[in-house]
C-alpha cells in the first residue's frame, strides 16, 4: 500500500487507483496509475506499508506491521513535477431526443 504525507500540514493519505489523493492544504497530490505503479506531486514524502502484514494485523495474526519510505527514484512510486489533475468522469451517453407533437403521444 502507498501513501503520502504532506511535509507542509503533515497530513496522511491513501492512495486510490484513478482517483487523485490530495493532502488537507492542497500541496500534495497523488493517485495510483493501476495497480501497482503511481505518481506524486508536492512537498510530500512517499511512504509504504507492507500490505501482507497490515492484512495479518487486521486478521489478529500479529501485533505490528511495517511502514517504510519509499525511495525518490523508486520504479513504482515516481514524483512527477506538475500538480496532478483529477481526471475528469466519464459523461453517460444522452438518451436522443425524440421530437413527438400531441397527437403522437402513446395511448
Amino acid at each position: 500500500m502507498k501513501l503520502i504525507i504532506c511535509s507542509e500540514c503533515a497530513s496522511l493519505h491513501i492512495l486510490r487507483v484513478r482517483e487523485v489523493v490530495q493532502c488537507d492544504c492542497g500541496a500534495s497530490q497523488a493517485v495510483y496509475l493501476d495497480d501497482r505503479n503511481a505518481i506524486y506531486s508536492g512537498p510530500c514524502v512517499p511512504l509504504g506499508v507492507d500490505n501482507q502484514e497490515l492484512a495479518e494485523v487486521l486478521l489478529g495474526q500479529r501485533t505490528q506491521f511495517s511502514g517504510f519510505r519509499i525511495a525518490a527514484n523508486s520504479r513504482y512510486f515516481r514524483r512527477v513535477d506538475d500538480a496532478l489533475a483529477a481526471p475528469r468522469p466519464v459523461p453517460k451517453p444522452r438518451r436522443p431526443v425524440v421530437n413527438r407533437t400531441f397527437s403522437q403521444r402513446p395511448r
